[in-house]
């Protein structure tokens, strides 16, 4: 499952609003039965994971367990990079999610009888640290197999 990247820009009612494009976009029975079904057999990220999420989509959990997120990391690389390498963390050097809550019947995810619904989109700054010590994440595209271990292409080339 791929979810689908918005250009974001640094207009804060334009990132809005393709933010929100975005969510809508997204199959909420394909998204749970390929993420929300799957996701527990994961361990949730660490700090140094950052590094590799630019521009990347993640899943929030409160950790108690009372909200969850999906969320659109919006720094570039070069920003995570700094961040997660020790530097202080500055205006230009937080961690900058668009994000909706959203709410969903664990038992029925991916069936007809879900009822996942995205709700409130907003914006968050801080760092990574404080975004950890509040919530556990994951990310969405580390769940997903890689294609050759669908069979549609090997770790070098696709399948003929």
């Amino acid at each position: 499952m791929k979810l689908p990247i918005p250009e974001m820009t640094n207009n804060y009612p334009e990132n809005m609003r393709k933010f929100t494009e975005a969510v809508n976009q997204i199959n909420r029975a394909r998204f749970g039965k390929d993420f929300l079904m799957t996701y527990k057999k994961n361990t949730p990220l660490i700090k140094s994971d950052f590094k590799n999420l630019s521009k990347k989509w993640i899943f929030v959990i409160k950790k108690d367990r009372k909200e969850n997120f999906l969320a659109f990391i919006n720094n570039d690389k070069s920003q995570l990079d700094e961040d997660v390498e020790g530097s202080l963390a500055s205006e230009e050097h937080g961690l900058n999610l668009y994000y909706c809550e959203f709410y969903y019947n664990e038992d029925a995810v991916g069936t007809h009888f879900q009822n996942l619904r995205f709700d409130s989109p907003g914006n968050y700054y801080d760092t990574i640290d404080s975004i950890l010590a509040w919530a556990n994440v994951y990310s969405i595209t580390s769940i997903d197999s890689q294609p050759f271990m669908n069979w549609t292409e090997t770790p070098f080339e696709v399948k003929s």
